[in-house]
Parts: C-alpha cells; structure tokens; sequence
C-alpha cells in the first residue's frame, strides 16, 4: 500500500511539474533559495577509493602478463576424451600458476573436483581451452588472490561464481569464496547471470569480456569492496539492481548499453563518474537519471542520486530528455558529447554545482527552464549550431558572467536571463527580439547598444539610454 501511495505521489507530483512550466515562475520562487555550497572534488574517503581504483584498474592490465605457462609436471590428469584431459590434481609449488592449453598433445577441457582444494596459490590461470569446472575445484584456496576463468559457474547450469569453490547456491558466496579474492578476469562469457556473484564481498576488480550481452539483477548484488568494474564495452542490457549496494564502486561506464534496469546503481555511495549512453532506462522510457539509482520519479532524484556523483559523460545519445538532472544538485561536470540535438524542458533544473557547461556543435535547441537555478554556473559555450532557447532556461544563474548569443538565435524569451545578478557582459549577435524579463534582475549589466532590436518591458538594465548612445 505504501508503495502505491508513493507512486500516485509521484504521478501527481510529475502533473504538477508540467504544469508550472508552461509559464514564467514568480521571481520570489528563486528568490527565497537557501544558500547551497557548490561540490568541489571529492571527499576524503571517495578519495581514498579513487586511488584504490587506479590500483585495480593498473592491476588488471598486467595480470598475468609476463608469467610463462606452469609446466606439466606440476599437474596430475586423466584423458577424458579423444586427444582431451582433465586436470585432477595441482602438485606443483609455485604460487602463480598459469594452466596450459594442452598436455602431451592434449586439450586441456576440465579442472576436476578439489583440482586445486587447499593449495597456496595466489594467481591462478585457467586457459579458454577448458569448458568444465567440476564444483570445488577451486575449494579452501585460502591464498588466491587473482583468478582468470574463461567463463562463471562451471561452464553449464551451475552459473554463480561461488560453485568452483564449492558453493551450492550464491547464497553461500561469503563463506566458501576465498576472503583474499581480489581480482576476477572472465575470458569469454555470453551473460553474467542472476546473482551470479552477489555477495562476494571481498572482490575488489571484475573484467568481463565484451562478449556479455546481458548483466542480470542483483548480477553483483552487495559485492561491498568492488571498486573496478569493466563491462567490456559490449552492447549489454543491464538488469534492475545489478550492482546495488556496490558501495565501493568508484567508476562506471554503460557506454552501448542497451537497457539500465531500474536502481542498478542503487545505494552506490561512492560513486563519483558515470559514462552513458542515455539517461534513464532507455532512450525510450523512464528518462531521468534517478531511475538507475531506485528512484520512482524525476521528483526524486535528489533522494536517490549519490552526492558523491560529480561528473556525468554523455555519448552516443541525440537529444538529453525533459528533467533529465533535475535537483541533481551535487553534480558538477557534464561532459555532453557530439551529436546531442536538444536539451530538454527542466533537464538541468537545479543542478547547483554547476560552474560551465560546453554545447556540442550538433545541439540546436535548449529547452525552457533548461538551466533554471544553476547558481553556480559561471560560464555558458552555446556552440554555434543554437537556434533557439526557451524561457527561464538560465532563470537564477546567479553566477553566471557573461553571454555571446549564437547568430542563429533570433529571439530571447522571456525571463531567460532573470535573476542573472552577476551577468555583466551579453553579446546579442543575431537577436532581434528581446522578451518581458529576459534580463529582470541583471543588476551588474553592462547596457547594450539594441538598436534594430525589438525589447519589451521589464529589460531597463540591458537597453543604453539615448544620451548614452547619442539619440
């Protein structure tokens, strides 16, 4: 019931939103703002995962890198098909090992039961070659720290990490997955199934190969310390809560990703960048960055959006939707990449840290109230390809500088600088209409010669008086 509750809330909420901006809002709903400090860098403790990422992310480029392959001498096997072996038995010393393809002539397919039970290995290697991993194989590995395994599970209906070191089912994750397990490297993998390893607590770095087309829910569920995450750059569909409660997760990019289910990022605390392709689930529905992080609606985002997020980088998309970042107020760096043609209604209300934002050449319309309440954003580049900018979108820019008009922008709406208390510079270009309040409120203005243009009310600090201008 009370999720019902929440939902009507929501969609009345979302009613009203539309609602009040289809026109301008009285100059009291910005000027009553409580005073909000801008998001600079990061903190202390996000600080201290950011390093642990660059550590993890140098770690799995040079895993297993310069190891030769263990002889095979320090194996004990048994032919399990025409020209194929399984290894049985690890009797070797080293604390790296890296296994071969093949053996005497032989395919190496299988890692038999206990195969490596109780052993110090600290690396280990398990080549393409091998399509079998018997349960267990990898049991009371109490050394291991990095694993390579060329798929999850035992390569058939047992799909949950935790299988080759005896576990039943996920649920048993915490206890039979080695605590020292720090970094996994999957070779080739068509999907990272339902819970596949979710409470593994102690993973820190996981490489999944671009293969992966699909990621499952609660995929990573509770993997606590996983601060590196590669997803390969494959076209996957992200399924809802993949990585929530990820709280270590530093980075992420879903980049091709064709679907985010709903809070995959949900309660990722410490996340600082984010790389996608849209925003939302998908580039047709519930299109509003909080989605991805549990929230129900646009209105939430604020609640639902981690405050150590701080930079968003948009790739591949054509347009950013209507309330896309509303009240995302932590975030200070979007990076809008090429190909972008529209910025949308509301979709970077109240974005308060804020300070400069660069247009793509390809964008050519800003919706109203786009920008409304940044009051930090101190510098604007429209890109020359603009041609039109709706009402109030830089309503309440407070530190906002100074402005150069596109040529292709003929007309400025109304109220589309108000409040704008530190603009002193505007370069009008092509501009031949002025509307009612677009500079209400610039009081540090620099007057601008608007001859040929066409001003309504409410612009006396844009306009130079005719003695100024010699009329």
């Amino acid at each position: 019931m009370k999720k019902f509750l929440m939902i009507c809330l929501a969609i009345c909420l979302a009613f009203a939103c539309v609602g009040c901006i289809q026109a301008p809002v009285e100059e009291s709903e910005w000027e009553g703002k409580e005073e909000f400090t801008a998001a600079d860098g990061m903190s202390e403790s996000v600080a201290s995962i950011a390093a642990k990422y660059e550590e993890y992310k140098d770690k799995v480029g040079s895993a297993f890198g310069l190891n030769e392959v263990t002889d095979a001498s320090c194996f004990e096997f048994e032919a399990v098909g025409e020209n194929e072996v399984k290894i049985t038995s690890y009797i070797g010393m080293e604390s790296i090992v890296v296994i071969p393809d093949e053996i005497g002539g032989a395919d190496v397919v299988a890692i038999g039961e206990n195969a490596f039970a109780d052993t110090a290995v600290r690396a280990l290697y398990v080549p393409d070659s091998v399509t079998s991993i018997e349960k267990g194989a990898f049991a009371n590995t109490s050394a291991l720290v990095t694993l390579r395994i060329p798929f999850i599970g035992d390569g058939g209906e047992n799909d949950h990490f935790g299988y080759i070191f005896g576990a039943d089912s996920y649920e048993y994750h915490a206890v039979k997955v080695p605590v020292t397990l720090e970094v996994v490297i999957v070779g080739s993998a068509d999907s990272v199934a339902e819970n596949a390893f979710a409470g593994c607590k102690t993973l820190c770095a996981v490489v999944l190969p671009d293969s992966v087309a699909s990621i499952e829910k609660f995929a990573f569920f509770e993997c606590a310390r996983l601060v590196y995450i590669d997803m390969g750059g494959a076209d996957a569909k992200i399924g809802d809560y993949a990585f929530a409660c990820c709280s270590s997760l530093f980075s992420v990019s879903f980049e091709g990703a064709e679907r985010v289910g709903f809070g995959a990022l949900y309660a990722c605390q410490s996340l600082y960048s984010l790389t996608l392709s849209f925003v939302g689930e998908s580039v047709g529905e519930n299109r509003f960055l909080g989605y991805i992080f549990g929230a129900e609606s646009a209105d939430y985002n604020d609640d639902f959006v981690p405050v150590s997020l701080r930079e968003i980088s948009l790739v591949g998309c054509d347009e950013i939707p209507d309330r896309a970042f509303t009240s995302c107020a932590y975030i200070a760096k979007f990076t809008l990449g090429e190909g972008i043609e529209s910025v949308g209604v509301r979709a970077f209300y109240g974005c308060r840290s804020l300070k400069s934002i660069d247009m793509p050449e390809s964008l050519t319309m800003i919706g109203d109230d786009a920008f409304f309440g940044c009051d930090n954003l101190e510098s604007v580049d429209f890109g020359a390809g603009v041609t039109s900018i709706g009402m109030q979108a830089f309503y309440g820019c407070r530190s906002l500088k100074s402005i150069a008009m596109p040529d292709k922008v003929t007309e400025i709406k109304s109220s589309t600088f108000a409040l704008c208390e530190s603009l002193s510079s505007a370069t009008l270009g092509g501009v031949k209409l002025v509307g009612k309040d677009a500079f209400k409120g610039c009081t540090s203005l620099t007057p601008v010669d608007c001859d040929g243009i066409e001003v309504a009310q409410g612009n006396d600090c844009l306009v130079k008086l005719p003695e100024e201008t010699g009329k």
